[in-house]
């Protein structure tokens, strides 16, 4: 009997450091107050929604959500859901996307994750001046804002500098500026990588690219499926 209640105590103990270990990594979010200013609203106090109209906009530190429509669901908990239509426009200090749609969850009135989807939806990484700026547009992107990893998600292209690719879902890690790129459906990932003398613009390159059906694969990224 002791030894069982030993060994309960043990794993009970290992356990707790886990759980302090994974809180420790966790990135601090920032506490800066949180902030919404729009033209109409109409709240229903009975069951905690909010819908707002007319240029919303949300702000908490240097995370801001743009939309002309938003619904916030558990209005006054700091534990909140919203969702934004039209124009819709999120922005961090590490990433920026547009899209027709998208949903936000805020975990202590702190924007902890972000899903847009559009014809397509796009996603740019904001860096000054970096000469591999990342960059993307898919049917839905997903912005784990704590994790600062972006999935983008239906009918991939991405572009990583001078290099880009297509694929029907591609993970893209801003911390460690990683891409993982899965074929799915197709089976299959085509590559071209670039010399990195080449001169034309990403905005000329999107317009190239996107008639067509090559995809192109940095050293820095890993593939799944046939490559």
């Amino acid at each position: 009997m002791r030894s069982r209640s030993a060994l309960v105590l043990a794993l009970v103990g290992t356990l707790a450091l886990g759980l302090v270990a994974f809180a420790a990594e966790r990135p601090t979010l920032t506490t800066q107050d949180f902030t919404y200013d729009f033209e109409r609203s109409e709240v229903d106090f009975k069951n905690d929604i909010a819908h707002f109209f007319g240029h919303v906009r949300v702000t908490q530190g240097t995370n801001s959500i743009e939309a002309q429509q938003a619904v916030a669901r558990a209005f006054r908990s700091e534990n909140k859901q919203w969702e934004f239509r039209d124009a819709v426009l999120v922005k961090t200090a590490e990433a920026e996307l547009t899209a027709q749609s998208a949903t936000a969850a805020f975990e202590n009135n702190v924007l902890v994750q972000a899903r847009v989807e559009g014809s397509p939806a796009h996603f740019e990484r904001r860096a000054d001046g970096s000469e591999r700026l990342a960059r993307g547009r898919a049917r839905s992107i997903e912005y784990d804002v704590v994790r600062e990893v972006v999935t983008l998600s239906g009918d991939v292209w991405f572009g990583y500098g001078s290099d880009e690719f297509r694929g029907d879902t591609v993970v893209y890690d801003l911390r460690d500026e990683r891409v993982r790129v899965d074929a799915r459906d197709t089976g299959r990932v085509r590559g071209v990588i670039r010399p990195r003398g080449d001169e034309q613009t990403g905005a000329e390159r999107q317009g190239t690219s996107a008639e067509g059906d090559t995809a192109v694969l940095t050293d820095d990224v890993v593939s799944e499926g046939e490559a």
